[in-house]
């Protein structure tokens, strides 16, 4: 009998038990794999609930920023407390909370600025522009934040009359006029002539948004027709106004599409007396067409009967209207 042979009995049994150890040993890292993932999950769940309650407790609110507010009145606004956590505090309410109770805070930005401190960083509205509504004038900043409902304008500030504003607006909310096209078109006044920054100009008319003007210094009236191409005509207006208009002439200078048109006050005088000769010379001449009265058209007592209007009168009669309202 060979020596060197092994009972296959043996050998079986070896090879179970090392399937055996082998099986063993996998559970017993499924079970280390168990144990450390519910150590590390119940850690975590504990250092979550620190924070959010012992941890990271607001100390400092610090305040950036110039505006009429004081630091503790910006922070108060902004719903934050001393000792809050930093973790359960929403940054975006606590902006938007500052800019609608403190009118005159343009923008706040709120940081966290970890561990302890809350950063608050405040831009102030600028007043810039008076825009007449029903009671008055509202007083604006740059981006239409309404600051204050005034009774007169504010002085040496640009003044917008016929804007049509909205009568349900309050300080605190952006302009808006019941004509949409015509809320857009005063923003863009307002840019506009913010960035070119033309000195002496005090008053923007928009009753009729084809024709808008302002008046500068006080004496040249701008025609600059339907707001388009603000750049442009703001840009050629002043640098006539500059080169080419005494500093004491007054008169209109009108935007003709692709040319300027300038006239002083005299040359404005002389077209009204035109104007107003050739309506009295067009009246006078429908007159003399008209029929001379009869003596039927006397009623007993001398009264004289007024017969209705022909239609050459009406012309006549709104002729007179359209003068008067010229001068």
């Amino acid at each position: 009998m060979n020596s060197n042979k092994t009972d296959p009995r043996l050998q079986g049994r070896s090879r179970r038990y090392g399937e055996a150890d082998k099986k063993k040993k996998k559970q017993t890292r499924k079970r280390f794999v168990r144990y450390f993932a519910l150590i590390f999950f119940s850690a975590f769940i504990i250092f979550v609930v620190l924070c959010l309650t012992v941890f990271f407790d607001i100390r400092e609110i610090d305040v950036k920023g110039a505006t009429k507010y004081s630091a503790q009145e910006i922070a108060d606004a902004s719903g934050i407390i001393v000792g809050d956590n930093m973790l359960r505090e929403n940054i975006s309410t606590c902006s938007s909370n500052i800019t609608s109770k403190l009118i005159y805070v343009e923008t706040a930005e709120v940081k966290k600025r970890f561990p302890y401190t809350i950063e608050i960083t405040v831009e102030a509205c600028v007043p810039t522009v008076n825009v007449q509504c029903m009671s008055g004038y509202f007083l604006l900043s740059r981006s239409g934040r309404i600051l204050e409902e005034l009774s007169n304008p504010r002085t040496g500030l640009l003044t917008i009359n016929g804007a049509e504003a909205d009568i349900s607006l309050v300080p605190g909310q952006n302009f808006a006029s019941l004509d949409e096209s015509k809320t857009a078109d005063i923003y863009k006044l307002i840019d506009a002539f913010e960035d070119h920054g033309i000195e002496k100009v005090t008053y923007i008319d928009i009753t009729d948004r084809a024709d808008v003007w302002f008046l500068y210094d006080g004496r040249i009236k701008v025609e600059l027709g339907v707001v388009s191409d603000l750049d442009y005509k703001l840009k050629f207006a002043d640098e006539i106004i500059q080169k080419n208009i005494g500093s004491g002439t007054r008169g209109t200078l009108r935007s003709l599409n692709d040319s300027w048109q300038f006239i002083d006050e005299a040359g404005l005088a002389e077209n009204d007396r035109i104007f107003e000769q050739n309506i009295l010379t067009s009246v006078t001449e429908t007159e003399s067409l008209l029929p001379e009265k009869d003596g039927d058209d006397e009623e007993e007592g001398g009264e004289t009967v007024t017969e209705a209007p022909s239609e050459t009168d009406e012309e006549a009669t709104e002729a007179r209207t359209a003068a008067t309202t010229m001068e």
